[in-house]
């Protein structure tokens, strides 16, 4: 099995490869698009491409590679979108489109020049894969796929798929919050139109946003690697990541635990359920790039790995966070730790590599992976 961490931008881009087999799992920014669209249009086919959840950084690098004139076939969707989640028939025109436009723009930030956090260009992706035909979530017959929608792993190609998350309830939620926006402001919903899906993916787009501030409280630098590793766990709130899709890929006697922007809480939520107690895999991309707020002590005690990927190139919220490196560092079961980045990332200090390399000697963080064998 392959893995290849493909640029893109601050968001996550990242193709499976087996033998026979090719899975993508997100499209970052829409500007990373021409960093990686010839490596997966040089793909002879995806046999799935998996879009985690709604997030510019995950979502909008997908808009390019559909709406691209020698785009790949891809076999399979995975996605929850805007008639996945809200359960509506979509249709061309809705007489409160003019409303729902000005939605979507009360809830899309304007980037700032220069920097590549990307946007939708005016449309949305649930729309462009209705629009082109496309099926999504085929496997589940087109409804929104959460942790209990499969008894068994489902297999596309080669590989093996566990899904872990989302529940079903925080789709619910979602969906709920998403309808009380239009009934504050009067609207009818009855189906969803082109401005509707773009209202609506803008909205759970601003989610994302919530959990950053709370974060943004600067490290010492002069902690060690142990101080930093016992930061306070402040979980990330946001309904946009809760929602996201979380899995196992297997094949070949291998296995990718792959978290998307995932909450760690639903991890540990799906292994007591399903009585686990200990979760071997042989790497994990880990979740929100690495996020603090979406990596605790307890996941880590609980999951035998020593391969962990990180997608980002440090923008916009400065991922990874030295205290979720540092939690990995420390609390890691599986030693002989490898931490791969897929650039080199200005925040992650010299001083800050000394320390982790004096201080814990069985933990090599590498930077600029694009790719890793399994």
């Amino acid at each position: 099995m392959i893995l290849r961490m493909n640029q893109a931008g601050n968001g996550d881009c990242i193709l499976i490869e087996s033998e026979s087999s090719s899975i993508l799992i997100d499209g970052g920014t829409a500007a990373s698009f021409e960093e990686w669209k010839s490596i997966i249009t040089n793909t002879p086919a995806l046999d799935c491409l998996f879009v985690t959840h709604i997030d510019d950084d995950h979502v909008n690098g997908i808009i390019k590679l559909i709406s691209s004139d020698n785009c790949v076939e891809i076999k399979n969707i995975i996605f929850n979108g805007a008639k996945q989640v809200l359960e509506l028939d979509v249709g061309n025109f809705c007489e409160d489109d003019c409303y729902y436009e000005a939605i979507a723009i009360d809830f899309t930030s304007i980037p700032d020049t220069g920097v590549d956090i990307g946007y939708s260009e005016g449309t949305s992706l649930s729309y462009i894969l209705e629009e082109k035909n496309y099926s999504v979530n085929e496997v589940n017959f087109g409804k929104a796929i959460h942790v209990d929608s499969f008894e068994d792993p489902i297999t596309i190609g080669c590989f093996e798929i566990d899904f872990i998350g989302p529940s079903r309830d925080a789709l619910k939620r979602l969906k709920d919050k998403w309808f009380t926006v239009l009934n504050e402001r009067g609207l009818k919903r009855k189906i969803i139109s082109k401005q509707h899906a773009k209202a609506f993916e803008s909205y759970v787009n601003d989610l994302g946003d919530d959990c950053e501030s709370e974060f943004n409280i600067s490290y010492d630098i002069s902690d060690s690697i142990v101080d930093l590793s016992e930061s306070k766990y402040l979980p990330d709130k946001s309904l946009a990541n809760e929602t996201s899709l979380a899995f196992i890929v297997r094949a070949n006697g291998k296995s990718v635990l792959m978290l998307g922007d995932s909450h760690v809480e639903t991890i540990i939520e799906w292994m007591d359920c399903n009585g686990i107690e200990m979760l071997d895999v042989d790497a994990v991309k880990v979740s929100h790039h690495g996020s603090k707020g979406n990596i605790n002590k307890e996941f880590m005690s609980r999951l035998n790995c020593n391969k962990y990927f990180i997608s980002t190139n440090g923008k916009i919220f400065s991922h990874p966070d030295v205290e979720a490196i540092s939690k990995i560092a420390r609390y890691s079961k599986k030693r002989d730790v490898k931490i791969y980045m897929n650039n080199q990332l200005p925040h992650i200090s010299g001083e800050f590599s000394e320390k982790m390399a004096e201080q814990f000697k069985d933990v090599e963080m590498i930077f600029d992976v694009r790719e890793m064998a399994l």
